[in-house]
């Protein structure tokens, strides 16, 4: 997996769990069982993609493209 990829897929993970504890806000809960929400999820979501992707697994695209013009 790409860079950008693994950071994209991480991005998500971690919002994916603000809006599972941001569903908990509309039935009045505190920002503390928010924070204690959002953590669980963070811990679920992101782990799961951390075992699924794992860093060690991250190609870094090195190599320079030029463009060449064509006439």
């Amino acid at each position: 997996m790409k860079w950008r990829n693994w950071k994209i897929g991480a991005l998500v993970s971690l919002v994916l769990s603000v809006f599972v504890a941001g569903a908990g806000l509309t039935a009045g809960m505190s920002w503390r069982q928010f924070l204690a929400v959002f953590c669980s999820a963070a811990l679920t979501h992101f782990g799961a993609f951390i075992y699924q992707n794992p860093p060690e697994k991250i190609s870094f695209d090195t190599t320079q493209t030029t463009k060449t013009d064509k006439l």
